[in-house]
């Protein structure tokens, strides 16, 4: 009659790994979700600034072609050029800052990983059997 209680703590034993397990994959899927996006989005960015520098550059080379023709678009055209140019320099520092900026990779998973540590030391067993 003790075979059926024994493997019913083994049972019991054997879910709550998976159980653990299986939430530590979450975690994991989810870390790799928001750095793969974070990614994404300063590769998007990055892409904004080539796009904007070379437009930049085009509208620049425009002006030194144009430089012999009528007064106003000189102006115009120069102001569009340097548009381009800051729009471009604003998208590196945008991309560089989200590249830098947040919290770890996988920072949610290390912080329930050092808990289940902590939970598992003999001393920290210790004092809850002690309460």
């Amino acid at each position: 009659m003790g075979a059926p209680g024994l493997l019913d703590r083994i049972r019991r034993l054997g879910g709550g790994g998976l159980e653990w397990a299986e939430l530590r994959l979450a975690l994991l899927a989810n870390g790799l979700a928001f750095e793969k996006l974070r990614l994404i989005e300063a590769l998007a960015w990055l892409a904004a600034a080539l796009v904007a520098a070379t437009v930049g550059v085009l509208l620049l080379v425009a002006l030194a072609l144009l430089l012999a023709h009528e007064a106003w678009r000189l102006p115009l055209l120069g102001g569009l050029g340097l548009l381009f140019i800051g729009g471009a320099a604003w998208a590196w520092r945008t991309a560089l800052d989200r590249l830098q900026g947040g919290e770890p990779p996988f920072a949610a998973l290390r912080e329930e990983l050092a808990r289940d540590r902590a939970a598992l030391r003999p001393d920290a067993r210790d004092d809850e059997a002690g309460r």
